[in-house]
């Protein structure tokens, strides 16, 4: 989802102008920009998936232990458990 914010601009009210007198070169430019970066957002969620979400019940408690462990100290620092 992440890629689509390529193509968004003045907070998701109009689209990315880079070309502004040529707007078939635009549609171009920022396609070939949103198709990279489509793709490589795609290979790194490949390579990262393995990691976060193994296929072992021990790594993958360990991984939402890590991560509890991480995220509790943040959100008591945000002011998130703040009633």
């Amino acid at each position: 989802m992440a890629q689509y914010h390529i193509w968004l601009a003045a907070d998701t009210n109009g689209i990315l102008v880079l070309v502004p007198t040529y707007p078939i070169i635009n549609v171009a430019v920022t396609t070939l920009i949103f198709v990279c970066a489509a793709h490589e957002l795609h290979y790194t969620t490949e390579k990262l998936t393995n990691y976060l979400v193994p296929n072992n019940w021990i790594g993958l408690t360990r991984n939402l232990l890590i991560f509890c462990g991480l995220m509790v100290p943040v959100a008591i620092y945000s002011g998130a458990f703040n009633l």
